[in-house]
């Protein structure tokens, strides 16, 4: 909230004020020949398919920068993952871990979370299926026991299942789905 006090704008949804708000800022870094501004700011409490929209408010927030950080707090983790106003031959972090040394007292950048996820989903799957051993389910019956995404869980599953770590069914075919089992 400090960046809006600073710029005492009144209504942060409204891109013409938060742009001529922003405009002194851009026009001191370009005087001084300043190669990097920080800001920092609020993202938005629900989460975005695209890290561009996460600022609050207008979007005139990311118009601004020319690479937009988002640090977010997850139940079991950091997050930290960038996006490009320009792209580029690097393009955009994806959303990736952040660990924390207690040792060093350093942070550093770990796996994609898309790849803990998938572990963790594949790890409740085959747990889900463990107890229940030599018994065959259906894809919506695993899937509701597992948590996460939806695109993550089915994922999670063929992935099991091509590594053959799961059975599949011959079946799957309207009328007779696919069934999966661990034996």
């Amino acid at each position: 909230d400090q960046l809006l006090h600073f710029l005492n704008v009144r209504d942060e949804s409204k891109y013409a004020e938060v742009t001529r708000a922003l405009q002194p800022i851009e026009a001191l870094a370009r005087r001084f020949g300043t190669v990097h501004v920080l800001m920092t700011y609020h993202a938005g409490k629900s989460s975005k398919p695209d890290a561009g929209d996460d600022p609050l408010g207008s979007t005139a927030f990311f118009g601004l920068v020319d690479t937009l950080l988002v640090l977010k707090r997850l139940p079991k983790y950091r997050t930290l993952q960038s996006r490009q106003r320009y792209r580029d031959e690097h393009g955009d972090l994806a959303e990736s871990i952040l660990e924390f040394d207690e040792v060093r007292g350093a942070i550093s950048l770990g796996a994609p979370r898309s790849a803990i996820e998938a572990e963790r989903i594949e790890e409740q799957i085959l747990e889900f299926l463990r107890q229940r051993q030599g018994k065959w389910f259906r894809e919506e019956k695993i899937l509701a026991n597992v948590e996460g995404g939806q695109a993550f869980k089915r994922k999670a599953l063929r992935h099991l299942h091509i590594t053959k770590q799961i059975e599949r069914s011959e079946r799957g075919r309207r009328g007779h789905p696919y069934l999966y089992s661990i034996q």
